[in-house]
């Protein structure tokens, strides 16, 4: 009947519960613990959401570049668990999640080597001062303008609003590459070009070592948290992920069974 079968169903909750919180799940992280750990105790909720959304969101990324031709080894090297994506957000202040849609962008409009571009973006705005913020706003009005071909008005003003100091930057380098330009040169700029202004800016040893900097309190918490992330996760996929799943997918045939019963019996009882 439907008790018997709603009691089943939160018996796939309880289980659910267990595995989230302890055996070989993100009960686990305990056992990791010490100082870092009890650092992020007040968020780990926040982080174990992160986690699983973070593993999602690679699985779902590895899915498109297979779809896209990429090779197994290829995928591997840019987006697997210790492929360039992760290892670049494990070192910075960066999530991967944003590391992970800056890639994605960049790389189903077909630009070349979109994994190091992702990176240059990274450093130049580390190098400028920007931290997760405000790579966030860059990082997508960067994708956008690379998708349009060209730099236009509403994302310079997006780069512009995310951090000034990189905007600065960037219009010296472009004025470098192109010296014609004027002071109003939105529309102007073509996608190889605001790439390879990037690249300049941004694969440069200060830039590099600007986005790895642990030597302000916003850079060592966002660091901290990114290693969190990614400990948690590399146990989440080994071990957790699942019996999560199966444990969801049983919970789902018990719903769908208990309303079944529903219908079924309501029309009776009326």
């Amino acid at each position: 009947n439907f008790s018997s079968i709603m009691k089943s169903c939160q018996g796939y909750a309880n289980n659910l519960k267990t595995t989230l919180t302890g055996g070989l799940g993100f009960g686990a992280m305990a056992a990791i613990g010490g100082k870092a750990m009890s650092l992020v105790t007040n968020s780990v909720s926040d982080l174990s959401k992160e986690t699983i959304e973070t593993s999602d969101s690679m699985y779902k990324l590895q899915a498109a570049m297979r779809f896209s031709g990429y090779s197994e080894a290829e995928i591997q090297r840019i987006a697997g668990a210790t492929g360039t994506l992760k290892t670049y957000a494990d070192k910075t202040v960066f999530s991967l999640q944003d590391v992970m849609s800056t890639f994605g962008s960049l790389s189903a409009n077909g630009i070349k080597d979109a994994d190091k571009l992702t990176e240059a973006v990274g450093n130049a705005v580390a190098v400028f001062g920007g931290g997760a913020k405000e790579y966030s706003s860059v990082a997508l009005a960067f994708s956008q303008a690379m998708a349009a071909g060209a730099l236009h008005a509403q994302d310079w003003n997006q780069i512009i609003n995310a951090s000034p100091q990189l905007a600065g930057g960037l219009r010296k380098e472009l004025i470098k590459l192109n010296p014609t330009l004027g002071n109003d040169f939105k529309g102007a700029i073509t996608a190889d070009m605001l790439g390879q202004a990037i690249n300049n800016i941004g694969m440069t040893d200060m830039a590099k070592e600007a986005a790895t900097s642990v030597t302000t309190f916003e850079g060592a918490m966002g660091n901290m948290e990114a290693s969190a992330v990614s400990g948690m996760m590399n146990l989440y996929d080994t071990f957790a992920k699942p019996k999560v799943i199966d444990a969801i997918n049983g919970m789902t045939s018990k719903v769908e069974a208990g309303f079944d019963k529903l219908s079924t019996g309501i029309p009776k009882a009326i």
